[in-house]
């Protein structure tokens, strides 16, 4: 029975030798790996204010890239408005040219009418008279001011006349002119 109790002894101071030693070890393990936990943790917040720091300066771009489409837009409409505003009012300045044309060539029409009327009934004219009315024949009357809707446009870029922008690489966009 002391045999026994002798090993029992040498198998509890083993037993106890070899869970100091395992326990130092884990400790041992356990210390390293916080250690490099915190390394990494310390790794981490750097790169996550490196991170913050380039959402930052992508949030800034992103908005200036948005303002600057929303000028373009704004632009892009104003402009759009401008084409349509001028092209209503060359439509407008076109039928008001043919309406005062048609006009003038009705008074015009009446005078001669009147003409043949009065050369009818008072058919004996002096011919100081006769002479004068054929010489004017009304041409102090005439309209003098021919509208013509496709007049050229010239500036230091370029040119613009019917056929479109000439060097520009503009494609005119006809459907907004009929």
């Amino acid at each position: 029975m002391l045999d026994l109790l002798t090993q029992l002894k040498a198998n509890s101071q083993d037993s106890e030798a070899r869970y100091d030693e395992d326990e130092a070890n884990n400790k041992r393990n356990y210390e390293e790996m916080v250690a490099s936990l915190e390394s990494e943790y310390e790794r981490l917040l750097s790169e996550e204010a490196v991170l913050r720091e380039h959402i930052a300066k992508m949030t800034e771009c992103v908005e200036t890239e948005q303002a600057v489409y929303d000028e373009a837009s704004a632009k892009f409409d104003r402009n759009t408005q401008l084409l349509e505003d001028s092209h209503n009012l060359c439509t407008s300045w076109e039928e008001q040219y043919q309406t005062e044309t048609q006009n003038r060539n009705e008074e015009l029409s009446t005078i001669a009418d009147l003409r043949a009327i009065v050369s009818k009934r008072f058919n004996e004219m002096s011919s100081g008279v006769a002479t004068r009315a054929d010489q004017d024949q009304f041409d102090a009357y005439k309209n003098s001011y021919e509208y013509d809707a496709y007049k050229k446009y010239e500036s230091a870029e370029t040119t613009y006349d019917e056929k479109g922008a000439k060097g520009a690489g503009f494609v005119r966009d006809t459907s907004l002119e009929d």
